[in-house]
């Protein structure tokens, strides 16, 4: 046996031939025999190297694979405390939270978002436009627009609707986002400012009625001394006069000074209606409009040409009228008294035509006359205070702005038509307040 053969194929020939030859054609075939036993061994070395290889492999990957699922349980655990973190500021934060979509509409709010607007659940308002949370059109357009040209807007002023109708102002801010798959967020915020904004508006309006005040003082002290020295001016001078005239022309005298006196009670008068009208409380009573235009006309007949002005009253209605009898009867001397003064003295048979129709809601009154008439040019301004349309007027220039201010204080309104030598008519509303 010269050929080297595989060593454990070896030891079995020897124990098998037991120190005799090999005959060729066996050598021949055991020489094959080896070489396929020695490729195998080397085969199988190279194989469990590889799988020892593989092996340490994917022990690695199972190293890794572990590391990676702890960071992962780590991650999730994390995600799961800042969720509950999250959840935790929006179910408690004041502010209302919401998410929406151009065309999923809300799909997400927060229950501070649910009790702002009145919703008992947050399904109510889920897939709604958030749109339809807003009062005014315009003011959601100008959000938009700040979205679309700088992706956000903050502290902007809005009025909202709740589910039951009722409005209120808050402070909107929002902000546009984009998730991976480029799909568009409005993440947003809502705080009630209602109570700060309405007090605002009350302080505005308070400062504007200041304003107006402080303006109608300064021209009243001024009209006021002018027109309430004027007449005593006249009636010392006419006094003076008296105590160097003769007896019989004392009776020219006292009719000049009657007149001057009534001028003045007259303005004192106005006075007294503009300080009531300012300072005394709505005092609601019903209204019978008979008994009260009567008493004014009544009350009106010693001026002048009174007793030759025909009046006509037309009352249509039978609803029962509650207002403000005290201010009803300012209005109504106003402007009957205004219709006495300025009658057309060229003018054949002077009438004064009063309407009242009574409805459930309101009553029209309409003071028609045939008189002098009022320019065009005056008309815009005869409700001003201390305005005075004609240069012949006896007044102080406050009986229409006194009935302008009534009508407000009444919450009513009124409308004129007038044209020069034709008359005029004033048409007055006020609403039907009955008492609770």
């Amino acid at each position: 046996m010269n050929k080297q053969y595989n060593p454990l194929l070896e030891k079995q020939l020897k124990d098998f031939l037991k120190g005799k030859a090999m005959p060729e054609g066996l050598e021949k075939l055991f020489a094959s025999i080896s070489d396929s036993y020695n490729n195998f061994e080397k085969e199988r070395t190279a194989i469990k190297q590889e799988m020892q290889q593989n092996s340490k492999e994917l022990t690695e990957a199972n190293q890794q694979i572990k590391l990676e699922a702890e960071r992962y349980k780590a991650a999730e655990a994390l995600a799961r405390k800042n969720e509950q973190i999250l959840r935790s500021i929006n179910e408690h934060i004041n502010e209302a939270i919401f998410r929406s979509t151009p065309h999923k509409g809300v799909v997400y709010i927060n229950q501070a978002f649910a009790e702002l607007f009145a919703y008992k659940q947050a399904k109510e308002v889920i897939s709604m436009p958030i749109s339809a949370l807003f009062v005014e059109q315009s003011t959601i357009d100008t959000l938009n627009e700040k979205l679309a040209s700088n992706g956000f807007f903050k502290n902007e002023e809005a009025l909202f609707k709740k589910k039951d109708g009722t409005m209120f102002w808050g402070l909107v801010s929002c902000i546009l986002s984009r998730n991976n798959e480029g799909e568009v967020f409005y993440d947003g915020a809502i705080v009630d400012i209602d109570v700060q904004k309405r007090t605002q508006n009350r302080l505005m309006a308070i400062n504007e009625e200041l304003k107006k005040t402080n303006a109608e003082l300064d021209r009243f002290v001024y009209s006021a001394s002018h027109d309430l020295r004027a007449p005593l001016k006249s009636l010392l001078g006419l006094l003076q006069l008296a105590e160097y005239e003769p007896p019989h022309n004392i009776q020219e005298y006292l009719h000049k000074m009657r007149n001057s006196v009534l001028k003045l009670d007259y303005f004192i008068e106005e006075i007294i209606d503009y300080s009531m009208n300012a300072r005394m409380e709505t005092n609601v009573e019903q209204i019978d409009f008979n008994e009260l235009i009567q008493t004014v006309l009544e009350k009106l007949q010693y001026l002048p040409a009174a007793s030759k002005i025909e009046k006509k009253l037309a009352i249509n209605g039978r609803h029962i009228f509650y207002s403000d009898r005290s201010r009803c009867l300012i209005l109504l001397n106003n402007l009957l008294s205004n219709a006495i003064s300025y009658h057309n003295p060229h003018q054949t048979n002077p009438l004064i035509l009063i309407k009242v129709d009574q409805q459930p809601q309101q009553a029209i009154i309409t003071i028609q006359d045939n008189g002098k008439g009022i320019d065009q040019d005056h008309l815009n301004n005869i409700f001003k205070m201390f305005y005075r349309a004609s240069a012949h007027s006896n007044g102080a220039g406050l009986g229409l702005y006194i009935v302008k201010e009534i009508l407000q204080k009444l919450n009513g309104s009124i409308d004129v038509q007038s044209s020069v030598n034709q008359g005029s008519a004033f048409t007055l509303k006020i609403p039907n307040t009955p008492p609770g």
